[in-house]
């Protein structure tokens, strides 16, 4: 525990016996107490506790209650504060989390059957908040018997749009099961307030569990909890068992998910009925019948007439005629399908691409792949797609060092050419899951940190190393100048490319640290205001630049200069409208591109608009782009919705025009599934893509879907059970997409199959389907039994 002194640990020590009893104290490492003294201080703790509780058990609002509230928070704050200060956070999260080895579940097994003892309450949810994809719910009520976890999360969060995956993979693993997520939204701007805006996020990152709008932080405050992404879970008669501040608890959180179930079924407490989820009705904003989702930033070709999109809600980069709005190419999955596939412009995947720019000789387009924690590399004339750094998975590394998929990456959400020596090709990418900005060899892969320490914070310093970014998602360069559209602090800063790079912020942001100083306000330096601002491009010789400010719906234009900021156009409030000034409305834009080819326009990706507009600087008028009808929207998958960021059955899981179909005749409602997979000799399961299974089908619940094991050798596994929802005669599919690579070559495909079933009462109550996966094409043995 290093950096924690005896008192500390104490300290610890102290709310973890009060809090979480005997069993959580034999899991804290405690060299540093042996006092009687500190011991006697235990136990008048532990009894007056063990007195309320016979007392007060029941009573939600008694000062246990908030007693022991108080030491979760306590724990949650001692954990901020390690990680803020650099000391080891193991004890806190000791004290948060019952410091539990997931791989021991008898570990769990005592922590839940003392924690169980308080029954300590979770506060329910407040009557009057808004809620999306199901009515209200209450821990009283349609909780009552589930076992519940709550994600504390706001959507500018790129520490809670971590965690979503994380969620996904629970949902996936335990669907069926008497367990639920709700999403807790507890905005951070007044923007994400709003619950329009929210749904719009809960569409772009394909939520399918219920969420409910927390704006004024009440079920936030109440709980205990104090920072984003926040993890709680909830035991069946609404008893808290656990708080996780922070994301990377996934292992932990589902063997006490697992441990949970186990022991509340145990006690014949849990509710099997399912809870009744439906996703948000109604169409989306924006722009009508747009082929765009969620567009997120763009880039103009100085010498082709050529704009390049990325199309992020439907995992695709496009390319587009700027002059007439026609298609000239699309690089992605038709579908919409996610992924990190290399391949050519048809077989390569992306998921939710984001910046991009262009070589300088105009042959390499490069896309910060975001979601896939990759930066992509588009050879435009050889039409192939290669990964130049990250490998799909969310890297914890703010050194760097490596080169291709050997490099972790975490978010990078913006990439620009860096100035350089004839002969050399650098790239800044703006690494927003570590707060920093990398640069990247663009012939060897090679990554490392160029500026900034790790930690969230606006910090500026004489070098570039030791400065602090807080979610930088913009960037530009003007000369030998960088500038950053830095969005949790809500400012534009400054880096210098030259010497030792010196940083300073140009407008908004506060004095000291603070990442709450925002607002909608013009002005000079600090006295300005912004709103969690995502693109900055420079404009008119690169002596100004526009920000693109996304949460007050705004352009603003930026002296670098003077260091002072105007509004260009925009209400303050979202919408879709031509005009000049306010009469133009945005919603929430989130790219900019300055056009070589004419000084005075600015080609902007209106994000929730699902639109890309165009902004004159001379006239002050903003205009809609309108794309040709040639440009096909993303392609329905066979659940008949439209392609997302691949959340659980929004999509197709595979390319169903390459994929063998089956018929594997008739199965019981209720039946099982056995899916079995054999990974021939020279192949093997791809070790950064899991394989997966998907049942779709009328009567097919949502979260019918899940992972396939991999067993001994080159074999797979799993069960999948008809859903009771399905009616007598309907027919359904399973589909199975096994990820593989080619031992020798290094290459890494995918095999599909489809497994037509019909549901039938009296049909067999089990079948097995086995999918062999082969170089070549062929079909897979199919057995009844």
């Amino acid at each position: 525990m290093r950096g924690l002194c005896s008192s500390h640990v104490f300290l610890l020590l102290v709310i973890s016996a009060a809090v979480f009893g005997k069993g959580a104290v034999a899991f804290l490492p405690v060299p540093g107490i042996k006092s009687s003294r500190e011991r006697a201080l235990i136990r008048p703790l532990r009894a007056s506790l063990n007195q309320e509780s016979s007392a007060g058990k029941n009573d939600v609002g008694s000062s246990r209650d908030e007693f022991l509230r108080g030491f979760l928070a306590a724990a949650t704050g001692a954990m901020t504060g390690a990680i803020a200060t650099g000391r080891e956070p193991r004890a806190a999260e000791a004290v948060s989390a019952g410091d539990v080895d997931p791989e021991r579940p008898q570990t769990v097994q005592t922590y839940l059957e003392d924690i169980d003892n308080y029954n300590l309450k979770c506060p329910d949810f407040p009557k009057n908040l808004e809620w999306v994809n199901t009515g209200s719910l209450s821990f009283q009520k349609e909780l009552r018997g589930k076992v519940v976890l709550l994600d504390f999360w706001t959507y500018c969060c790129i520490n809670c749009m971590h965690t979503l995956p994380v969620l996904a993979r629970l949902e996936k693993k335990y669907a069926g099961e008497p367990f639920t997520v709700i999403g807790v939204h507890s905005a951070k701007f007044e923007n994400e307030k709003d619950t329009r805006n929210i749904k719009e996020a809960i569409a772009r990152y394909q939520i399918q569990h219920p969420v409910v709008n927390d704006k004024d932080m009440q079920m936030f405050s109440a709980v205990g909890v104090s920072s984003w992404p926040s993890l709680v879970l909830v035991g069946p008669r609404g008893n808290l068992l656990s708080i996780w501040p922070g994301e990377g608890n996934g292992e932990k959180v589902d063997a006490f998910i697992q441990g949970a179930l186990a022991f509340y079924d145990g006690k014949g407490l849990l509710d099997k009925a399912p809870l009744k989820v439906s996703r948000a009705s109604g169409s989306r904003g924006g722009l009508p019948g747009s082929p765009l989702s969620y567009p997120g930033k763009l880039h103009v070709d100085p010498v082709l007439p050529r704009l390049f999109v990325s199309d992020s809600g439907n995992n695709r980069v496009l390319v587009l005629d700027r002059k007439t709005g026609a298609l000239l190419a699309a690089i992605g999955s038709a579908t919409g399908e996610p992924g990190l596939e290399d391949g050519d412009f048809e077989s390569s995947r992306f998921t939710n691409p984001q910046g991009l720019c262009l070589s300088a000789d105009g042959r390499v387009l490069y896309v910060c792949d975001t979601d896939a924690h990759a930066l992509r590399a588009i050879d435009l004339e050889k039409k192939v797609v290669s990964t130049l750094a990250g490998n799909g998975e969310q890297g914890f590394d703010y050194t760097g060092g490596k080169g291709r998929r050997e490099q972790y990456l975490s978010s990078p959400w913006d990439v620009v050419l860096k100035p350089a020596a004839a002969g050399t090709s650098t790239l800044l990418v703006a690494m927003a899951g570590t707060h920093q900005i990398w640069e990247v060899d663009a012939l060897s892969g090679l990554a490392r940190c160029y500026s900034g320490t790790g930690r969230e914070a606006e910090t500026n310093a004489g070098n570039r190393i030791d400065v602090a970014w807080a979610q930088p998602s913009g960037l530009a360069v003007g000369g030998q100048a960088l500038y950053v559209a830095d969005s949790e602090s809500s400012t534009v800063r400054e880096l210098s490319l030259e010497g030792s790079g010196k940083s300073r912020t140009l407008v908004g942001g506060a004095l000291g640290t603070s990442l709450f100083a925002f607002g909608d306000k013009d002005g000079k330096g600090a006295q300005a205001r912004l709103q969690h601002p995502l693109a900055v491009s420079v404009v008119r010789g690169d002596s100004q630049v526009v920000v693109a400010d996304s949460y007050n719906h705004k352009l603003k234009l930026v002296d670098p200069t003077q260091g002072t900021v105007k509004t260009l156009v925009g209400s303050g409030r979202p919408g879709l409208r031509d005009g000049k000034q306010k009469q133009g409305e945005l919603w929430e834009p989130g790219g900019l591109a300055s056009d070589p080819t004419n000084p005075n326009l600015l080609w902007v990706a209106d994000t929730n608009n699902h639109a890309v507009r165009v902004f004159d600087l001379a006239s002050n008028a903003l205009t809609t782009f309108a794309l040709d009808k040639d440009v096909p929207k993303a392609e329905a998958g066979a659940s008949g919705k439209e392609a997302g960021r691949g959340r659980p059955s929004e999509r197709s899981i595979l390319n169903r025009r390459r994929s063998r179909v089956v018929d594997l005749g008739s199965v019981a409602k209720q039946g099982r599934v056995q899916l079995q997979v054999d990974v021939p000799e020279g192949l093997q399961f791809t070790a950064t893509r899991t394989s997966e299974w998907q049942l779709v089908g009328a009567g097919a619940a949502a979260d019918t879907r899940g992972i396939i094991n991999k067993e001994s050798g080159a074999k797979g596994m799993a069960i999948v059970t008809i859903p009771s929802t399905v009616e007598d005669g309907a027919m359904v599919e399973l589909e199975s997409a096994v990820y593989f690579c080619e031992e020798e070559k290094g290459v890494c495909r995918t095999d599909g199959v489809v497994f037509r079933l019909q549901v039938k009462n009296g049909g067999p109550s089990r079948i097995v389907a086995s999918h062999v996966v082969e170089r070549a094409s062929s079909k897979p043995r199919v057995g009844a039994a």
